[in-house]
């Protein structure tokens, strides 16, 4: 949901990646392709590629859409190349940016915004990203709150795995974000900018 942010028609990104379930689902309007598109008319879409043959996606199957297939995530014992034309890794949509970003060649990548907090905001009625809170969350059942929590174990134990698979394929992260608790790599934000 980052076009909700203000700053994403001035940055107006290459790809825009979503792969939540949300959107098949319905909880997100299938209208916000439509919204990223308006903002950005020649964003390249990376899509679940369980999306492909839903009815709901057939009026958007003439724009530029790479489908990448989300079925696999990061193990301590992945050790193979990235491969996005087949089952490939994957996990939440930062981690199927990043490794898009690996198939397309890209060696390092800074990443801005990533700091792993948001669900805790949340649980506190707080601001949990950038744009505000997404509604949808607001009346969660303790059931799906004990799940987000275990996924949000999972994802957290998935960057170790995957700052791993950097140092064997000779890649690197760094995380540019301001706090959190993704300690890869650290750089600050302010300083890219002055270097560049």
């Amino acid at each position: 949901r980052g076009f909700l942010l203000e700053e994403y028609e001035y940055i107006k990104p290459t790809y825009h990646v979503m792969v939540d379930p949300k959107l098949e689902s319905g909880v997100w309007p299938i209208n916000f392709l439509d919204k990223i598109k308006k903002k950005n008319p020649e964003v390249i879409f990376i899509l679940n590629s369980d999306w492909r043959n839903k009815k709901a996606f057939q009026p958007y199957l003439s724009w530029n859409i790479r489908w990448v297939c989300v079925n696999k995530t990061f193990t301590r014992f992945t050790r193979k190349k990235i491969d996005l034309t087949t089952i490939s890794f994957s996990g939440n949509v930062v981690e199927v940016a990043i490794l898009s970003s690996f198939y397309m060649g890209c060696k390092s990548i800074y990443m801005v915004g990533v700091d792993f907090t948001g669900l805790f905001y949340e649980l506190l009625g707080l601001n949990s990203h950038a744009y505000g809170k997404n509604p949808e969350n607001k009346n969660k059942s303790l059931w799906t709150i004990a799940n987000d929590l275990m996924f949000h174990s999972m994802a957290v134990r998935r960057w170790s795995y995957l700052n791993n698979y950097c140092r064997i394929h000779g890649r690197k992260l760094i995380n540019a974000s301001f706090g959190g608790i993704i300690e890869i790599n650290r750089l600050s934000y302010r300083k890219i900018f002055k270097q560049k």
